[in-house]
C-alpha cells in the first residue's frame, strides 16, 4: 500500500484565503494532511471503492477527501499548530503560572470533519458507515 495524497499543492494555493499566506512548507503540509485524513478514514468506518493507488474511484468521495485534505492544510497554517496542542490549552499566564488545559488534543480540522462526516459518493451512499463521534 503507497502513501496516497488526496490533495495537491495546486488545490492549496487555490484555497488560500487572502489573509493567509502560503508558507515555505506547503507542499510538505499538503502531504501531510492527506495523510492525516486517510488516517482518520481509517478510524471512521469510511468505505468507498479505490483503485491500485488506493485513490477513490467515485468523483464525488475524490472531491470530499480532496476537500478535506485542503481544509485540513489550511487549519495547520491558521493555527499555526500541526500537532493540535493548542486546542486543549484553556488558559495561558505569562506571569509563569503555566498554561490550563481543557479536554483532548484535537488533531483534526473542523472543516474536515464537516467535509468528511456529510460526504456522500455519487449514488447518495455516505462515506461513513458506522457508528462513530468525532
Amino acid at each position: 500500500m503507497t502513501a496516497v495524497q488526496y490533495a495537491t499543492l495546486a488545490d492549496l494555493t487555490g484555497a488560500m484565503p487572502d489573509d493567509l499566506t502560503l508558507p515555505s512548507d506547503a507542499a510538505r503540509l499538503i502531504v501531510k494532511a492527506s495523510q492525516h485524513i486517510d488516517r482518520w478514514l481509517l478510524t471512521h468506518s469510511a468505505v468507498y471503492d479505490t483503485d491500485d493507488d488506493d485513490l477513490p474511484t467515485d468523483a464525488d468521495i475524490t472531491t470530499a477527501l480532496k476537500d478535506a485534505a485542503v481544509a485540513q492544510a489550511l487549519w495547520w497554517i491558521e493555527t499555526g499548530d500541526e500537532r493540535g496542542f493548542a486546542s486543549v490549552v484553556k488558559s495561558a499566564s505569562p506571569g509563569g503560572g503555566g498554561p490550563t488545559y481543557s479536554g483532548g488534543i484535537q488533531r483534526t480540522a473542523p472543516d474536515a470533519v464537516d467535509i468528511l462526516a456529510t460526504a456522500t459518493d455519487t449514488a447518495g451512499t455516505p462515506l461513513l458507515c458506522g457508528p462513530w463521534q468525532y
